[in-house]
């Protein structure tokens, strides 16, 4: 009882005494927690302090030795730790940073402590939501980064990747160290042994290691084929974090509204060959495993790849069986960058070569088929979804050929050609920029590689991520071995590269399968180290915007005019109707003629080009007018050859809609540049660029003409008794054209005689010309069957309308428009010769 009774007091009296120091505790709260605030951060202040004097230190003592790299690094590591809170990771600081990182755990430590007695201390004295509003400021203290970077400033931004690229560089050059260190050992064992070809090895060896390259064939020392896996390996996990610090500083400057930086940023991250974006405007695949694996074919597959159905193993390689289909175990293809080559002995015989993505069907998958195409010999032939495809080059039977997949950023490229020391050398290339809206049956999710037919495939290489951007030597580039790190922009080095602007005029290459941001493409391309070429069947290049009707702009366009191919530039829906186009038509040797489309087919005749050969063509708009030229830069000035102005574009194109109001351009020629400026620069470029002379201005017809005001003085009427002074007539104007067999009715030759309904003209072939024979008796240009096997007949045309052309035949306009001159093409015959036809205009 005696020892309950106490047992009771003792916990009355810390009762009471706990209530006492609540309700003065509850008094000086505020005061005791701005105090521990204070002490808080005069302990963060103490420890920053510190860790800036020990840098100080190192900064002091290499300046001392001379030691410039040393400096470098260390004033990175101080700028990035005092402006955006990034601590060093140099092994001569590791104390200091640890130091620095007890101090401040202890400090926040101590601050919780301060806040945990206040929150009791307000729940003792049940003032709940004092309590509550400490537990919200202590949670922010607890699920803060105070010691973590920075990223809400620009200059923090920057200097996240300045550092991101110092590790790197360290990384790298720490990696490469050590991998050459074992070379040299092993150089000393060999020269020790007196073995002079091995050490002749190491020694190519080494100079390979030191420069980035891959190793001599024939390395086979195992430490230092071990050695380079791990410098690969090193580098490939270095590439991974330098691609994802890049995308963190482009998702940076973007969320600050930098967007300038960001695009830079954007663009050297490009230069260095590391990838953006997927060329589908989607955010960043992730960059994944880097690998690079090539593999020979034999009884067994690689590891990435599975059979389904049989093959069989032969001498140099494997031969699938009929319905054998060999694919990639993974179906991600379309998600990532990666090169694929297949290496396969085209046969004699008929068997078909096909190589795809998708999910290996023929409808769900883009595929490379080579085969024969009926006489015409063996071609590639590129399908999208269908059977036959449509050729892209021609393949010679029993030689080997390497088909090469590959997809960089967003666009898929596909090749046929060969490897010729160390480069692959493509004879022919097509380059579909959206394969999903190429073909809508593929899927991302089913995006495998595959190959099949009744052929021996030899060699397999896949490459993934970072390494593929390497592995891809487009163009006959030197393939970059996957263990070589990127390489950063010098400063003041120029910056013109594939894809990139051209520095001199501002315009963008088209030598990349990777258009310009501004540019989509509506089918598949071709590129070479010259440009971009465009196939027969439709394809244009297009804006992604549709608003060329509501802002000023300039379009440039660098092509070389072909001696037989229509070249055409545009703005509007893309179709004849609604768009205003201007065309080009050579006229093999002779001047090519130059044509105004205002939502017809032919248009009007504006001039023409004196030869063949580069031109630039010029679309610009200014307030409500439209100008269209051809011409030539001299000098870093546009200096036009034909120019036409349209008044008012919308009244002259009744269908052109500014909705639909896209710039775009087409043609089977090559196109080297293009240049788009809008706004303000654009009248900057009108101003500096302008021609010489004036444009002729086309007068907006749809408006009818004022009448014109009668004379005040009107004049005298001549005496009747005056005798007439006779007038002689004009003399008839004859204009001798030549037309080739090759001028075919897509390309017609333009006469630049403009004819209204009702004009008429007289032809007058020339009969001493001579078409080539063919087999068969077409009309020939007299309007007869030939005899003696003449070769095709000529045809003119105006406008819509048209007809054969015959010896003295007079005919009348049947509508405005320029003269067109054509033959009508005999299929038999080897579409040569030439003849020459007087066309009189009385």
């Amino acid at each position: 009882m005696i020892a309950r009774r106490i047992t009771s007091l003792f916990c009355l009296t810390v009762l009471s005494v706990a209530t006492l120091r609540g309700q003065v505790a509850v008094e000086t709260v505020p005061d005791d927690l701005a105090a521990a605030k204070v002490a808080h951060q005069e302990s963060r202040s103490a420890a920053k302090t510190a860790l800036t004097q020990a840098m100080d230190r190192l900064i002091r003592t290499a300046a001392a030795a001379g030691n410039l790299e040393e400096l470098k690094v260390l004033t990175a590591h101080k700028d990035a730790f005092v402006t955006a809170g990034i601590l060093p990771n140099l092994a001569t600081l590791s104390d200091a940073v640890a130091q620095y990182s007890l101090a401040m755990r202890k400090a926040d430590g101590q601050l919780v402590g301060a806040y945990e007695t206040a929150i009791q201390a307000y729940n003792d004295a049940k003032k709940f939501d004092a309590a509550l509003n400490l537990r919200k400021e202590r949670q922010q203290l607890l699920s803060g980064q105070p010691d973590g970077p920075n990223a809400d400033s620009p200059e923090a931004v920057a200097m996240l990747l300045d550092r991101a690229k110092s590790d790197y560089r360290r990384s790298v050059d720490e990696s490469r160290t050590a991998y050459v260190t074992v070379i040299s050992t092993r150089i000393t064992a060999m020269t020790a042994a007196g073995d002079l070809n091995g050490v002749k090895r190491l020694t190519d060896a080494k100079a390979a290691a030191e420069a980035d390259n891959t190793l001599p064939d024939g390395t086979n020392d195992s430490q230092v084929l071990g050695a380079r896996n791990r410098y690969s390996a090193a580098v490939q996990l270095a590439n991974q974090k330098l691609t994802s610090a890049y995308r963190d500083a482009i998702r940076n400057f973007t969320r600050l509204k930098y967007l300038d930086r960001a695009e830079a940023v954007q663009k050297e991250m490009e230069a260095i060959g590391l990838t953006t974006t997927r060329g589908d405007g989607a955010a960043p695949a992730s960059p994944g495993v880097s690998t690079d694996v090539s593999s020979k074919l034999s009884r067994t597959l690689p590891a990435f790849l599975a059979a389904v159905g049989t093959f069989g193993a032969e001498k140099v390689g494997i031969r699938p069986a009929k319905d054998c289909i060999i694919a990639t175990r993974t179906a991600d293809f379309l998600s990532k960058d990666f090169v694929f080559d297949m290496h396969v002995e085209v046969p004699k015989n008929d068997e078909w070569v096909v190589v795809g993505i998708g999910d290996t069907t023929e409808k769900g998958s883009i595929r490379v088929v080579i085969r024969n195409d009926h006489g015409h010999g063996r071609q590639a032939f590129l399908t999208l979804g269908d059977t036959w495809g449509k050729s892209f080059g021609k393949v010679r039977s029993e030689e080997p050929y390497v088909v090469r997949f590959q997809r960089i950023g967003g666009p898929v490229t596909v090749s046929v050609g060969a490897i010729e020391n160390g480069k692959f050398v493509p004879e022919m290339t097509q380059t579909v920029s959206n394969p999903l809206v190429a073909n809508p049956n593929v899927s991302e999710k089913r995006a495998k590689l595959y190959f099949s037919g009744q052929v021996v495939f030899t060699e397999v290489r896949l490459a993934t991520g970072v390494a593929a951007v390497g592995a891809s030597g487009f163009g006959g580039a030197t393939v970059r071995s996957p263990d070589a790190p990127v390489r950063f922009p010098e400063p003041g080095a120029p910056k013109a590269q594939p894809g990139a602007k051209d520095p001199a005029e501002g315009a963008f290459l088209l030598n990349n399968p990777k258009l310009p941001p501004d540019f989509i493409a509506t089918g598949t391309f071709s590129v070479t180290a010259e440009g971009m070429s465009i196939p027969d069947g439709g394809t244009k290049i297009v804006t992604k915007a549709e608003d060329y009707l509501s802002k000023d702009f300039v379009l440039d366009l660098w092509v070389n005019v072909p001696k037989t191919e229509w070249v055409v530039a545009g703005l509007g829906d893309m179709t004849n109707e609604g768009s205003l186009r201007v065309v080009i038509r050579p006229n093999g040797d002779s001047p090519a003629g130059v044509a105004l489309t205002l939502g017809d087919e032919w248009g009007k005749s504006i001039g023409s080009v004196r030869t063949p050969g580069p031109r630039v063509i010029r679309l610009e708009r200014h307030g409500k007018t439209v100008t269209v030229s051809v011409g030539v830069f001299t000098n870093g000035a546009f200096e036009p050859e034909v120019s036409r102005t349209v008044q008012d574009v919308k009244a002259a194109v009744a269908q052109l809609s500014e909705r639909r109001a896209k710039l775009f351009f087409t043609g089977k020629s090559v196109w080297t540049k293009v240049r788009l400026v809008t706004g303000d620069a654009a009248n900057v470029i009108a101003r500096v660029e302008s021609p010489a002379t004036p444009k002729p201005v086309i007068v907006d017809t749809t408006a009818k003409p004022a009448p014109e005001p009668a004379p005040a003085n009107p004049p005298a009427q001549a005496n009747p008794t005056t005798p007439a002074v006779p007038v002689k007539p004009n003399p008839p104007k004859r204009t001798e054209i030549t037309v080739t067999a090759k001028n075919l009715p897509r390309s017609p030759v333009s006469t630049g005689i403009q004819l209204k309904a009702g004009d008429k003209i007289v032809f007058e072939p020339n009969l001493t010309d001579k078409w080539k024979s063919g087999k068969d008796e077409p009309y020939d240009y007299r309007g007869r069957v030939d005899r003696n096997k003449g070769f095709m007949a000529m045809h003119w045309r105006i406008g819509k309308s048209g007809g054969r052309v015959t010896a003295g035949a007079t005919i009348a306009a049947p509508e405005d428009g320029e003269l067109l001159l054509y033959c009508e093409d005999d299929k038999s015959a080897d579409n040569s010769g030439q003849i020459r036809v007087v066309v009189v205009l009385p």
